[in-house]
């Protein structure tokens, strides 16, 4: 039905700019692939200009996407350097690249990507970088971020492309993904998406639409089964923590009831009482928390693989669950506590 690249181009402009005016929407854009998605994943060969393979070795692969100037801030994705591209024009082909801060930091280090040059092939046009983006991670959370090349939607890959003469060979995407940042709720959206984009173009088919929150979902459900396992894990841990340390209290108090008869009888205050079982308590947790930081800071490295932007030894989290520990034990110990300074001496 879009035969030509013109015509396909158009389409795109036309479903951004009604796109746009749905309530809430308050940026829209378009691109070959969604971060945390493999969908329509692409790889190629990059050639930097000031960076010459060696002689015999291979060049290295990285991601290429295709995208609009409006994707990235319908994304989130920040702009920290340069500038980004202009509207799709089905008439030219800018030769535009925007690269990420990883790809820029493996090959300019310390140095601006802006304004260097890479090719898609060895005899291919050369592209200008006009901009970096923050880091994306294109596969997983627990992945590193990828080294992306992203073009305009409209581009010239052939070799034609280098004077800008009349032969080159404008080329565009067939598959794109739609997206769009909004303050209304993602149904709703995502409803409001599909009507649009259906009455556009009632031939072809409009597919997957989902929020952003159920694209992290799914890449990262095998992550989330594997935690709530553990976490179910150390619930039960927990618990049995908790029951083990109240009845080893319980028990030192029914072994030392004679002695809390003897004090009450003497005139010891029943807080005072509470007091010193929960302190004796107290040393016993203190002591099983230490062992288990210490523990912890052995172990949790094996953990790193399921974490995300956490370090295994994160102080806060070991803190907390140090403070978990500490209010479990005292809540185990108030009963034991609580009785003994009810003992009756007569009894």
């Amino acid at each position: 039905m879009y035969p030509t690249t013109t015509a396909a181009t158009g389409l795109v402009l036309r479903g951004l700019a009604a796109l746009s005016t749905l309530p809430g929407v308050q940026a829209v854009g378009a691109l070959s692939k969604v971060p945390l998605d493999d969908e329509a994943r692409r790889d190629t060969a990059v050639f930097v200009g000031d960076r010459p393979a060696a002689m015999g070795a291979m060049p290295i692969v990285h991601q290429v996407a295709y995208a609009t100037p409006g994707a990235f801030a319908a994304l989130g994705i920040p702009l920290l350097e340069g500038h980004t591209f202009g509207p799709p024009d089905p008439a030219g082909a800018p030769l535009d690249v925007i690269v990420t801060r990883a790809l820029a930091r493996r090959y300019w280090r310390g140095s601006s990507a802006v304004g260097r040059r890479l090719r898609l092939s060895p005899d291919g046009p050369a592209f200008t970088i006009i901009g970096v983006t923050g880091d994306i991670r294109g596969t997983g959370l627990d992945q590193p971020p990828d080294e992306t090349v992203y073009l305009p939607l409209v581009t010239a890959p052939g070799p034609a492309a280098a004077d800008g003469g009349a032969g080159a060979m404008r080329w565009i995407p067939r598959q794109l993904a739609f997206v769009a940042r909004s303050t209304a709720p993602a149904k709703d959206v995502i409803a409001d998406v599909e009507a649009t984009l259906g009455a556009l173009a009632p031939t072809i088919p409009v597919y997957g639409a989902r929020s952003m929150a159920a694209v992290v979902r799914r890449s990262t459900a095998r992550t989330s089964f594997t935690l709530e396992l553990l976490e179910i894990a150390s619930l039960v841990s927990l618990l049995i923590g908790a029951v083990g340390l109240y009845g080893v209290v319980s028990y030192m108090v029914s072994l030392r009831s004679r002695e809390m008869a003897v004090r009450i009888a003497l005139g010891a205050r029943p807080a005072a009482l509470r007091r010193l079982v929960l302190t004796q308590a107290a040393a016993v947790a203190g002591s099983g928390i230490v062992l288990g930081l210490g523990a912890a800071l052995l172990l949790t490295r094996s953990l790193a693989a399921l974490l995300f932007d956490v370090a295994p030894t994160d102080p806060v989290t070991l803190l907390a669950a140090a403070a978990v520990m500490s209010v479990v034990a005292i809540v185990a110990s108030w009963g034991p506590a609580r009785r003994a300074s009810r003992i009756d001496p007569a009894e």
